[in-house]
């Protein structure tokens, strides 16, 4: 398994809105610059990104794991992409236009303790042929 740089920033927006995307290369995808990102506020820095690949029949499957936590509510009924911004200012799209979709799930704590954490943790899983595209 790969850990990314520090994953810092997290952002959101509507699958479909990623429609008109093109793929540059097996890395790099361009997105149009007037898609609106939600900003995802962060309770601790940095996030957690883990890509892992191994192969299904001859086919690299890639599987994307981004692990943070949060202070407020989460919706996991709706489809979204996701832009990671790492700590050297390059940023990872996690999710497409179409399916596979990001599937999230969340953690929710209530300690035994007063000293454990009471944040929510958002799992983001993204499994597909391909390693998250940078962003140009």
């Amino acid at each position: 398994m790969k850990n990314l740089n520090f994953i810092i920033k997290i952002e959101k927006t509507d699958y479909n809105n990623l429609s008109f995307a093109k793929i540059i290369n097996s890395k790099e995808i361009s997105i149009p610059e007037s898609i609106v990102w939600e900003d995802i506020k962060l309770a601790s820095k940095p996030a957690q990104l883990q890509i892992s690949d191994k192969v299904d029949n001859k086919t690299d499957i890639f599987t994307h794991k981004c692990v943070f936590k949060i202070l407020g509510e989460w919706n996991t009924h709706k489809h979204y992409a996701y832009r990671l911004t790492t700590v050297d200012g390059n940023k990872l799209l996690l999710g497409c236009g179409s399916r596979p979709f990001v599937i999230s799930s969340i953690s929710e704590n209530h300690p035994a303790t007063m000293t454990e954490s009471t944040m929510t943790e958002v799992t983001l899983s993204y499994i597909v042929p391909f390693k998250a595209y940078y962003i140009r």
